[in-house]
């Protein structure tokens, strides 16, 4: 089990491999977000501790075309995308109709407007 301490600077947090971690929710090089009961095996009173760092919950969008300016979608709420399509493929979508007059719904990773 880690020991949660605090620096000489006041900042609460535990050592892995030599690393004084200050923020449970990200590895230790901060590049990616991890759960920090699995990742780390911190306890639940331990993060308690770093509450205050709790990543907010991201908004992850699914569309789907009706008609040529006409879309569905739905917004939700979660940590992950895996997390956020777990939510949707259990029912948890509430789609709702946009209308996009200015432009044909194309494709979110392609730009038709661009010439080369």
């Amino acid at each position: 089990m880690l020991k949660i301490i605090t620096d000489q600077f006041g900042k609460k947090g535990f050592i892995v491999d030599n690393t004084f971690i200050t923020d449970p929710y990200y590895r230790e090089d901060l590049g990616v977000e991890v759960d920090p009961i699995e990742y780390y095996g911190l306890t639940e009173d331990q993060l308690t501790q770093f509450e205050h760092m709790k990543p907010e919950p991201k908004e992850y969008i699914f569309w789907k075309e009706v008609k040529k300016h006409v879309r569905e979608q739905c917004v939700i709420k979660a940590n992950s995308l895996d997390e956020a399509t777990e939510i949707h493929n259990e029912g948890g979508a509430d789609y709702k109709e946009v209308h996009c007059f200015s432009e044909e719904i194309t494709d979110e990773g392609t730009d038709e407007n661009k010439r080369d």
